[in-house]
C-alpha cells in the first residue's frame, strides 16, 4: 500500500535535488521539504507509489489510448498528522521516466470526498490515474465503459474534479 519501491523513492529524491529542494526523510514515506533558497519554509509531503498495474482491470475498456497508468491504495492519517502535500509516483514506460502528481492535501481530500473513492472497507482510498498522450491526467477510479467513453473519449473530464493535469510534475507547488 505504501511506497516500498526504492526506485520511486530514489527518483523522487533525485528530482527534489534537481528542482532545488532540501529534504529529510522521516518515516512511512513522509518527507520534510524546503526550497534551498528559503530553508525555513518547510512543507511536509507523503510519497505514495503506484501498485502494480493489471491492464485488463486498470486499463481502457474502449480502446482509448493511454500513455501510462498509476494505481494507488492508501489511507489518510489521523487528524493532526496530515501532510501538506500528497505526491503520487508512477512509471511512464512510454517516456522511460517516473511521473509525479503533486497535490495539496486539502484539494485531494475534497476531490476524494466528491468522487467517493473510498473502498468497500471504508478505510482505504483508491485512485487510478491515466496519463493520456497529450499530457492530461484523469482520475478514472470509478469508471465503467460508459463513463470512460463519455468522460475520457469525449474529453468531458477536462477542467473538472477528474482532471489532475495541473498537478502533474508541478514542483513549484
Amino acid at each position: 500500500m505504501n511506497c516500498n519501491n526504492e526506485i520511486f523513492r530514489k527518483t523522487f529524491e533525485d528530482t527534489l535535488d534537481e528542482q532545488g529542494y532540501s529534504y529529510q526523510y522521516y518515516a512511512d514515506n513522509i518527507y520534510f521539504i524546503a526550497p534551498n533558497n528559503i530553508p525555513d519554509r518547510i512543507t511536509t509531503a507523503k510519497l505514495i507509489c503506484s501498485d502494480p498495474i493489471i491492464e485488463k482491470l486498470h486499463g481502457s475498456k474502449n480502446d482509448n489510448e493511454i500513455k501510462t497508468i498509476g494505481y494507488f491504495r492508501f489511507k489518510f492519517p489521523i487528524e493532526g498528522k496530515v501532510q501538506d502535500f500528497y505526491i503520487f509516483a508512477f512509471n511512464n514506460n512510454h517516456d522511460k521516466k517516473v511521473e509525479f502528481v503533486i497535490i495539496p492535501c486539502s484539494e485531494l481530500k475534497n476531490r476524494i470526498a466528491l468522487r467517493k473513492c473510498i473502498t468497500t472497507n471504508n478505510q482505504d482510498i483508491e485512485l487510478r490515474f491515466w496519463l493520456l498522450p497529450e499530457g492530461n491526467v484523469f482520475d478514472t477510479t470509478n469508471f465503467g465503459a460508459e463513463g470512460e467513453w463519455y468522460f475520457i473519449a469525449g474529453r468531458m473530464a477536462k477542467n473538472t474534479i477528474l482532471d489532475y493535469s495541473e498537478f502533474l510534475n508541478k514542483w513549484e507547488l
